[in-house]
Formats: C-alpha cells, structure tokens, sequence
C-alpha cells in the first residue's frame, strides 16, 4: 500500500535520538526510498566520472603548458577555460553534494525508520546544501549563456568574474545554513521529514520556502524568461540585426511569426532542453512539498500519496545523471576541449577558451 502515515509516536526532538525511531517504515516505504537511494548513487558515479575527467584534463593542459614554456623558452599565459566550465563544474558539484545526501537515506531503509541526530542533521545539510547551490549555480549558468548567446557578449580571458560570482554564492549559502541552523539548533532546526531528514516543516516551513523552493521556482522562472527568446532567435522568431550607430555597434531585434530562412533548429531545441530538464527535475518535488504546506496550514488532515513524493525525490536526485548527459552531449567543446599547449611546429594557440561554441554560432543581418 504506497500511501502510508508516517505519525510519531513520541516528540522526535525531545526524545532520546540516540534510539528514537519517530516513524516505522513498510516494505514498501522501504522499497520507494531504495529507488531513490539507487538513482542517488547513479548520479553519484555520473559527476564523480565527468568532474574526475575534468580535473584531469586541466591538470594534464597545465603541465603541458609549463613544460612548453620549459622547451621553447617564452613565457605564454596560461589560457583558462571558459567561464561556463566554471559554472558547469560548480553546478556539478551542489549535484554531488545533492545526490551525497539523498544516499544517506540507506540508513533509513536499513533502520525501517528516521532516527534524529547528528546523521540526521548531516542529511539535511547536504539535501540544502546541493539544493540549494544547485538552483543558484544553474541560474548564473541560465543569465550567463543569454548574455553569450542572446546579446553576444564577450567576457574577459580572466576567470576573476566567475571566482566572484561562484564565492558569493558559496558564501550565501553558508551564511544561510550556518545562521539559520545557530539559532535554532535547540528547536530542532533539521529533523525528521517523514521520509528524510531536512528543514523539519511543522516548525520552519517559511525556512524551507525561503532558503532553498523560492530560489528553485525562481531559477525555473528565469530559465523560461531567458532561453525562450534565445532559442527564438535560432529558430528564426527573432531576427537579430547589427548596425553601427555613431561608430558603436547596436543590435535591434525584431519578431516575425514566419521563421527566416536558414536558421538552426538544432540549437533553438538544445536550448530548449535546459530549462525543460531543470523544470522536470524540481516540479514534481515542490509541487508535493507544497500541498504539504496547504494541507498543513488548513489543517485538512490530508496527505500527499507516498507514490508522488517518491517520483519528485527520484527525478530530484537525478539531477546530478541528467545534467551530466545533457552537457556531455550538448557542449562537447567545453567538457571535452583539445589541449592548445601541444599544437606543431612549437606555435602555441594563447587564446582563451570561447563560452560560444562554433555549432552556436548566429550570423545577424547587417
């Protein structure tokens, strides 16, 4: 039976946690959690596999770049990746974080229920921790790339932008965690969920909302509002012309419902495909986790079917394997860039790593 209640039987917070079991687990509470504990560990292997292949790929540029400084004597500046790889090993790594805590949920299956206490609130760190990063590291991604593809802006060679963008966001994070957790760690701030271990709702509901579902819903909003227009401009909805205005380059775009000719489908879906798997991932989960709320605050004394949190918790922790196939495929070039230090004839290719593909390459009116 998948709708199941899980109701303490005791206080969870004020009870010894070192033996509190606060819910009993069926087999088949069991069963839903060790489908998402197993997609968890999919996504585990898929990031460990690309950012491992990443770290060696640079690791192994960098010294070839210093040994080809060595051999031809001249001092070449290192050339850095682009700022989206940045971006993209950082999303990747909040999907790791995410996937860490969603696979410590094994604990449960094994114990047949959730016992409050440091593991507990380890698991709920890590849920909000990947959550949480993974929604901002993919909204600088989202407003990046519409810069690079919609406005055709060109960033400097220096990651400094990136570093900056990235340590606010990792600095936010830790404040919001470390703070929110300092002041009421005495309250139970991370508890029982009834299936998991996060910002226990009953108490902190505005917590949950505010620190990780509203920065979700957002970047799905953003994700929306910025790639549908870019995928329009590939699809040939907009036209995209230059002009130079005074000896300053300007671009004005203009709408037509017949798409112009020679324009590139492939990209326009590409583009498509980002906010839809971001959308796919976190819908299911925080339209459950809301219902909860209302269901909650009406006091109507209904639950939200066991079947659909466990779909929302397997698409969320997939998150990690979907991102890892969709970048794989769609941006070979940044994961998978040809090393410039060894190049023939002993010339050295210096220039930075371009953040616009060749296969997104757009050819405006002039």
């Amino acid at each position: 039976m998948w709708n199941e209640l899980c109701d303490p039987s005791v206080d969870v917070y004020f009870s010894n946690t070192t033996h509190n079991t606060a819910c009993n687990f069926g087999s088949s509470t069991r069963l839903g959690l060790a489908f998402v504990v197993q997609t968890a560990f999919a996504s585990i292997l898929a990031v460990s596999g690309l950012l491992s292949y990443i770290t060696l790929t640079y690791v192994k540029k960098w010294v070839n770049w210093r040994r080809s400084r060595r051999l031809l004597n001249k001092r070449y500046p290192f050339t850095w990746p682009s700022h989206l790889l940045f971006y993209l090993v950082a999303l990747l790594v909040f999907d790791l974080i995410q996937a860490l805590g969603t696979s410590l949920s094994i604990r449960w299956i094994a114990d047949a229920g959730i016992q409050e206490g440091s593991y507990c609130t380890s698991q709920g760190i890590l849920k909000q921790t990947g959550d949480l990063g993974s929604a901002l590291t993919t909204l600088a991604l989202t407003v990046h790339s519409f810069a690079v593809l919609f406005f055709r802006w060109k960033p400097g060679s220096s990651p400094l932008l990136a570093f900056l963008v990235l340590g606010t966001i990792c600095l936010f994070i830790t404040l919001t965690i470390a703070l929110a957790y300092r002041f009421h760690q005495t309250e139970g701030y991370y508890g029982n969920t009834e299936y998991w271990c996060w910002i226990t709702y009953s108490k902190f509901k505005w917590y949950g909302i505010g620190f990780e579902y509203m920065w979700m819903w957002l970047t799905a909003l953003v994700n929306l509002l910025l790639y549908i227009p870019t995928a329009m401009l590939y699809f040939g909805f907009l036209q995209q012309e230059e002009m130079y205005i005074n000896g300053s380059l300007k671009r004005r775009y203009t709408f037509s419902w017949r798409a112009s000719p020679g324009t590139d489908h492939r990209t326009g879906w590409i583009l498509m495909l980002y906010p839809m798997v971001y959308i796919v991932t976190i819908l299911p989960i925080s339209i459950a986790r809301f219902l909860q709320f209302v269901y909650e605050a009406e006091k109507s004394g209904k639950t939200i079917p066991f079947y659909a949190t466990v779909i929302g918790a397997i698409l969320l922790s997939s998150s990690g394997l979907i991102n890892t196939l969709l970048y794989s495929r769609t941006r070979t070039d940044l994961l998978f860039p040809t090393d410039p230090y060894l190049e023939k004839d002993g010339e050295i290719d210096t220039e930075p790593d371009e953040d616009l593909p060749q296969s997104f390459e757009l050819h405006p009116l002039h």
